[in-house]
């Protein structure tokens, strides 16, 4: 009877000292080719900045190839500045059956437009929610205290959120 109850006790305390592990796989699924070349901007700097989180956050989807031509999806439209926000609309359509996944137009801040346009074109052409509109929140000690951050999905926007010149873990 003892030996049993110290074969017990020494396997919880075993199983109660394991550390959880998370493993990550990557997916040997085959990414989609889409073709941007159909997205066009006016020549401008917040033009410029949409196209290229846009891109940018498509590609960190994980479930896309970006490509210039002959991709399986297309992507058409265009990005005009409307002083500090960004207008823009897209078409997106499979190629090899010319069926139109997602038309819409846009019209705001231009970083929050990108990261809502990719998450659509993510949902449209994969039936998973796009991630690019999340924001992250981290410590940061540019002051020399640690304070609380906020950035985009893609680490761009990163903005102060705490100001309480002390050190701050968590929220208060």
């Amino acid at each position: 009877m003892k030996k049993h109850l110290l074969l017990f006790l020494c396997l919880v305390l075993t199983v109660a000292s394991a550390q959880a592990q998370v493993r990550v796989v990557k997916s040997s699924t085959k990414k989609i080719s889409i073709d941007v070349s159909g997205m066009r901007g006016t020549d401008d700097a917040t033009a410029k900045l949409f196209l290229q989180t846009l891109e940018k956050d498509l590609r960190l989807s994980g479930w896309f190839e970006i490509v210039r031509k002959d991709g399986e999806i297309r992507l058409n439209g265009s990005a005009a500045s409307s002083g500090e926000n960004i207008k823009s609309g897209c078409q997106v359509y499979r190629l090899n059956d010319q069926q139109t996944l997602l038309s819409k137009n846009y019209n705001g801040a231009t970083r929050a437009m990108a990261h809502r346009m990719a998450d659509d074109i993510v949902e449209a052409v994969t039936g998973q929610k796009g991630f690019a509109s999340m924001r992250i929140a981290l410590i940061g000690n540019r002051s020399g205290k640690k304070e609380i951050y906020m950035c985009d999905g893609d680490g761009g926007g990163l903005r102060q959120v705490t100001n309480e010149k002390r050190i701050v873990l968590g929220p208060p």
